[in-house]
């Protein structure tokens, strides 16, 4: 079973011609979560380089991590804001 799209239901797709192989759903499915797991990834490892909050009275890390936020924040040449993450370790 599947869906038709020329007529927006499903369908037996075996009678309209269409055959997808189970290596090629099993394939997609592996794809799938491997892509997903990357992203969480990514994003655990954005967390974690959050910078810490910072001391009162220590002006130059605060220029610092001005000058960082300046350059995370700047918008792309496509006109888009584009976000890049820079470790500061």
């Amino acid at each position: 079973m599947g869906v038709d799209i020329s007529i927006g239901k499903i369908a037996n797709m075996y009678e309209k011609g269409v055959v997808e192989p189970l290596s090629v759903k099993q394939r997609a499915i592996k794809s799938a979560t491997e892509s997903a797991s990357m992203i969480l990834r990514i994003d655990d490892v954005i967390a974690a380089s959050k910078p810490k909050e910072r001391k009162a009275g220590n002006p130059e890390k605060e220029e610092e991590e001005s000058k960082y936020q300046k350059i995370i924040n700047r918008p792309s040449t496509s006109g888009s804001t584009k976000r890049t993450d820079i470790s500061t370790t």
